[in-house]
């Protein structure tokens, strides 16, 4: 009898922590496909802004031939 109560309050507190866990996590993917950034510095901006890409010249791919 005390054990089905018991029984009961486990049972009614896992479903309180994963209906938590959907609303943390829905509200994480909310923020991230509202602002693309939820931590480090790219989302205050501190990113440097992006070195150009070599590009090699079209006779080095013949000299490695």
């Amino acid at each position: 009898m005390i054990f089905d109560g018991f029984r009961e309050l486990m049972d009614a507190s896992v479903a309180l922590v994963l209906l938590l866990d959907l609303v943390f996590f829905s509200y994480l993917a909310f923020r991230l496909t509202r602002e693309r950034e939820l931590f480090g510095p790219a989302r205050n901006g501190l990113l440097p802004a992006p070195k150009p890409v070599r590009a090699d010249r079209p006779e080095w791919r013949r000299d490695m031939q």
